[in-house]
C-alpha cells in the first residue's frame, strides 16, 4: 500500500516539476512556495527519500529549485545509507555516491563493453573501498580454473592481472578453439597502458626485447620506450635499465659497470630498491656487482642498525634460507619474525609464520594446527590478509585448512548475518562466479548486488 502511496505522490511531484519548468521557461516568475509545489521543506524532503538514485539525477534536472536541493548534505546522507555506500559518513556528497552506485552498476552489468568503458570514464578503481580484496585475492584467482573463458574475461575487465595476464596469453598464442591473433593482444595491452596499467607497459618492453605478447622483436623500441620512461624517474623503468645493462637485454648495450654505478649513486640518495640491489647483488653477483657474500651481509646489516625495516625482512629470510650473505640459523630466524610480529604487528611477518608452520618453512617446525589459530585470532579482528587466507585455504587446501567450501560458504553467510560488509562483497562474488561455495547464479546475483549496493 505504501508502495502505491509514494508512486502517487512521486507522479504528481514530477507533474508539477514539469509545469514549474515550463512557466519558467516562458519568462514567468514563479513565487517560492509555488516552485516546492507549495509543500513544506519536511514534505519535500520525505518524498525525496523514496526517489532511487537515477530518479534523483534526472529529477534534480527539472528544474532550479530541486537541483539546488542536489546539493543538500542531509539529502546524500540519507543516499549514503539507502544505498549502502561503502564511504564514511562524514563523505555523504553526491560525488561518493555516483561513484559508489556506479560500481554496483558495474558489478551488475554482464556487458564486459559497458564494464570497461565505466571503470576507464569513472576511474572507479580510484580508493575502491575493497581494493585490499582484488589484491590479496589474486592468489585465489592464480589457482582458479583457467579454461572459463567467460569469469577469466570479466575478471580481466575488472582488472585483475592475474586475468588480464591469460586473456592476452590466449590472444597472443591461442587458447583451445581460438587461434592466436597477435594484433587483438597488441590493442588490448595498448588501452592497458593508456590506463597507466604498469604491468602493460612492461608486458610492452618485454615484448619488444623478445618478441612476446603480439609484439614485433625490435631491441631498440624497447631501449627507446624505457629510456623514455627513466626520464621521468619511473622506479620500474629504472631497474630494467639497471639489469639491462647488467645482462644486456630491454636493449641496453651489456655494461656492468655503468649498471652498478647507476645503482650505487640511487644507494647515496637513500632509495629502498637500490639498497635492496645492492644486497642481492652482492650475494648473487648481480647489477653489475661482484659476488662478495660477507659484503651484502655487512651492508644489510647497516641498514638495520639505522632502522630500515626491509633489511630485517632480508635478514629474517636469509637466516631460514642461506640468502643475503647469512649462514642457516632457524633459531635466530624464528625469534626475528616473532619478535617483527609481537612490536610492529607486521603483516609480512605474520604471513611468514603462517606459512612456515603450514608448510615447515623460515625456521618453523609444521604445525597447521598452530597455523590455523593465529589466522582464526586475526579473522575475528577482520584482519582482510587473514580473511583471504581462510578463503583459499578452504579453497585450495593451504595454510593448514582442509578444502571445505560448504563450510566456507556458511561463515561467509555467517558473517553476513553480522552485517560485515566484507561478507556481502564475498557472497556477491559467490554468486557471480560459482566460487566460495555458491552455485552461479547470475540473475541471483545481480539482485543481490542491486539489493545491498554492493560494488565489483
Amino acid at each position: 500500500m505504501w508502495l502505491v502511496q509514494v508512486f502517487i505522490i512521486i507522479s504528481c511531484l514530477y507533474s508539477s516539476l514539469v509545469a514549474c519548468e515550463i512557466f519558467e521557461m516562458q519568462g514567468n516568475s514563479i513565487p517560492p512556495a509555488r516552485k516546492i509545489v507549495e509543500l513544506p521543506d519536511e514534505a519535500i524532503f520525505k518524498i525525496i527519500t523514496y526517489l532511487p538514485i537515477e530518479g534523483f539525477g534526472h529529477a534534480s534536472q527539472i528544474c532550479k529549485t530541486w537541483n539546488s536541493l542536489a546539493l543538500e548534505r542531509n539529502i546524500w546522507e540519507n543516499m549514503r545509507e539507502r544505498i549502502h555506500g561503502d564511504y564514511p559518513f562524514n563523505e555523504a556528497i553526491r560525488e561518493n555516491a555516483k561513484q559508489h552506485w556506479l560500481r554496483v552498476v558495474v558489478n551488475s552489468s554482464s556487458d564486459l563493453r559497458q564494464i570497461g568503458e565505466l571503470i576507464q570514464k569513472y576511474n572507479l578503481k580510484a580508493n575502491h573501498p575493497f581494493a585490499i580484496y582484488h589484491e590479496l585475492l589474486e592468489d585465489y584467482w592464480y589457482q582458479y580454473d583457467q579454461n572459463d573463458i567467460s569469469i577469466i574475461s570479466e575478471k580481466a575487465m575488472l582488472g585483475s592481472e592475474v586475468a588480464i595476464a591469460r586473456v592476452i596469453g590466449w590472444l597472443a598464442y591461442g587458447h583451445y578453439t581460438y587461434k592466436p591473433n597477435p594484433h587483438a593482444a597488441i590493442r588490448f595491452n595498448e588501452a592497458l597502458i593508456r590506463q597507466v596499467n604498469k604491468r602493460a607497459i612492461e608486458r610492452k618492453i618485454e615484448g619488444f626485447d623478445n618478441g612476446w605478447f603480439g609484439y614485433p622483436e625490435d631491441s631498440e623500441q624497447a631501449y627507446e620506450l624505457n629510456e623514455a620512461l627513466v626520464q621521468i624517474n619511473d622506479k620500474d623503468a629504472i631497474e630494467r635499465k639497471i639489469s639491462g645493462l647488467a645482462q644486456g637485454i630491454y636493449g641496453y648495450p651489456e655494461n656492468p659497470y655503468l649498471a652498478f654505478s647507476i645503482n650505487e649513486s640511487l644507494v647515496y640518495k637513500g632509495d629502498e630498491d637500490a639498497y635492496k640491489r645492492k644486497v642481492e647483488g652482492l650475494a648473487d653477483q648481480l647489477y653489475g656487482y661482484p659476488k662478495k657474500p660477507h659484503s651484502a651481509l655487512e651492508f644489510n646489516e647497516y641498514l638495520i642498525r639505522i632502522g630500515n625495516l626491509q633489511a630485517l625482512h632480508r635478514k629474517v629470510e636469509g637466516l631460514a634460507e642461506e640468502a643475503y650473505g647469512y649462514e642457516i640459523n632457524h633459531a635466530e630466524a624464528v625469534l626475528l619474525n616473532d619478535q617483527l610480529i609481537i612490536d610492529k604487528s607486521d603483516e609480512t611477518a605474520i604471513q611468514r609464520k603462517i606459512e612456515g608452520l603450514s608448510y615447515n618453512l623460515y625456521g618453523y617446525k609444521k604445525n597447521k594446527q598452530r597455523a590455523i589459530e593465529l589466522n582464526e585470532h586475526l579473522v575475528l579482528q577482520d584482519n582482510a590478509a587473514a580473511i583471504v587466507r581462510r578463503i583459499i585455504g578452504f579453497s585450495h587446501g593451504c595454510y593448514g585448512y582442509k578444502i571445505d567450501t560448504e563450510q566456507l560458504k556458511q561463515w561467509i553467510e555467517n558473517k553476513e548475518g553480522e552485517g560485515k560488509r566484507w561478507a556481502y562483497y564475498l557472497k556477491a562474488q559467490g554468486l557471480k562466479y560459482g566460487i566460495y561455495g555458491f552455485k552461479r547464479n547470475s540473475m541471483e546475483a545481480s539482485i543481490y548486488i542491486r539489493k545491498f549496493g554492493i560494488p565489483y
